[in-house]
């Protein structure tokens, strides 16, 4: 078996930090056997009921809800991912990070769909901006661009980057890594695999790449984001709410209102969540490169807190669209 490793390591020469963060902690049975499940049905139940409402309501076939259950989609497949997965990894082996049951095609078709859904939440979520955004500052080229082809050009296009994102993204999980443990010559340790399998980037050069990537256009997209949200809330401000446009009514105006001020707090709370993943990307990059880098929380605590919060930010986003919406109260 020694043979086919292509590391050794003996338990006996790690600190107890090292050692400790080599297997499960015995009280994180809560955060797999408990949160993980609930986060899992909690985000099953909230995105498959937005996509059945909106199927149901002609009210809600709008450009932007065509949008909105595109990533709702793309969050509904993330939660089952990455919550499974992590449920999976915990439940088959008591080493972390250990993907012997996955195996390098268990762990290439995860993390791609983790990739794409990654991708396609931030695309989807900015066609929801933009075109709050040309409605709102610019309404009479909204009015003349807005259609049914253009509407499914953008979603087949977003589709298309994601797929491309999720392929590049991939590349960090398609070699594999297997290391042979020595464990302490106690009964205690009878239990633990000897082997711990791990899939890893085909080089570093490819992981470096992949990681400016992600980092590079998470800056992009944030800006472009934020620049959006900047605009929509100056014109909303300026704009009294009484005054009307064209066709409009008062009640359809303070809707619009609503719906915009709604996206935003969603698009803002969506990209600092996604900032805590590029933060702890660019940690563990660093610390690879020998810097380093002081955090408060030790890694597997920056791990849970980092996993939970952005999954659990893909399980209420359908909650945040269906509170600006009327329709969603009396469907």
């Amino acid at each position: 078996m020694v043979a086919d490793c292509h590391y050794q390591l003996d338990i006996s020469n790690l600190t107890h930090e090292e050692t400790v963060a080599l297997v499960y902690f015995p009280n994180e049975w809560f955060v797999y056997e408990v949160l993980w499940p609930l986060l899992l049905v909690f985000g099953l139940l909230t995105n498959l009921s937005f996509i059945f409402v909106v199927y149901r309501s002609p009210q809600l076939r709008t450009q932007t809800y065509a949008y909105l259950v595109n990533l709702s989609i793309f969050d509904l497949m993330f939660v089952i991912s990455n919550g499974s997965r992590r449920i999976v990894e915990y439940t088959s082996s008591p080493l972390r990070y250990d993907d012997n049951l996955l195996g390098l095609t268990g762990c290439v078709i995860l993390r791609y769909i983790d990739g794409m859904c990654y991708s396609g939440s931030s695309v989807f979520v900015t066609l929801v901006s933009f075109e709050r955004y040309l409605a709102i500052c610019y309404p009479i080229y909204h009015h003349l661009v807005k259609g049914e082809k253009r509407t499914v050009k953008l979603i087949c296009a977003g589709w298309i980057y994601s797929f491309v994102m999720g392929l590049w993204i991939v590349f960090l999980y398609t070699d594999i890594s297997i290391t042979c443990i020595v464990w302490p010559a106690d009964h205690k340790y009878n239990r633990y695999p000897t082997t711990l399998v791990s899939c890893i980037p085909l080089s570093f050069a490819v992981a470096n790449a992949i990681y400016a990537t992600v980092f590079v256009l998470w800056v992009l997209v944030t800006i472009f984001n934020a620049f959006m949200y900047h605009k929509i809330m100056k014109a909303l401000n300026e704009r009294n709410l009484n005054s009307i446009q064209p066709g409009t009514s008062d009640a359809q105006s303070a809707q619009s209102r609503q719906v915009a001020i709604m996206l935003i707090a969603n698009g803002t709370v969506f990209y600092s969540c996604c900032m805590v993943m590029v933060i702890m990307l660019l940690i563990s990059y660093l610390q690879t490169k020998g810097m380093f880098i002081w955090v408060v929380l030790p890694q597997i605590i920056r791990h849970h807190i980092f996993g939970l919060i952005v999954t659990l930010n893909r399980c209420i986003n359908p909650i945040v669209y269906g509170l600006s919406n009327k329709y969603f109260s009396v469907s």
